[in-house]
């Protein structure tokens, strides 16, 4: 019999995303530009002129609230264009129902998995294996706790 234990650990590899906040953005395009110069025009010189400019843009320009697009890190360019390919060829394939096209497709489709599995791949290893040794807090804000 001996002293040492066996450690056993689960990982958790599946990758967390943060997402970015809304924001509200102004369509200066669709202002009402001359109910603007009217109000501007009425403020007087002693008056918070820039809350009282943001609370007349607030009125008068439509507003709407952006969101960022959901973005997976390991997606790069090469890849991208790979699946825009193969989506234009299955596009093809579907209105013209020739084999040929069919072919085309499912070949594009084998090669867009495989960069993209590559790619995560690739995307993972780096952060396990740098990411262990330069900055383990992000390599342990990834795992869940069991």
């Amino acid at each position: 019999m001996s002293d040492h234990n066996v450690v056993i650990g689960i990982f958790n590899t599946a990758l967390q995303y943060v997402r970015k906040p809304q924001r509200t953005v102004f369509l200066y395009n669709k202002a009402n530009w001359k109910d603007i110069s009217i109000a501007v025009k009425q403020l007087s010189i002693d008056s918070f002129i820039q809350s009282r400019i943001e609370g007349i843009l607030n009125q008068l320009v439509p507003q709407k609230t952006s969101k960022s697009r959901f973005h997976l890190p390991w997606i790069t360019r090469d890849v991208k264009t790979l699946m825009n390919r193969r989506d234009k060829l299955y596009i093809r394939a579907v209105r013209s129902k020739s084999p040929n096209d069919w072919l085309k497709f499912k070949s594009a489709r084998t090669t867009a998995k495989q960069a993209i599995r590559n790619s995560h791949r690739s995307y993972v290893s780096e952060i396990i294996g740098e990411g262990l040794k330069d900055n383990p807090k992000v390599f342990w804000s990834d795992q869940g706790s069991p």
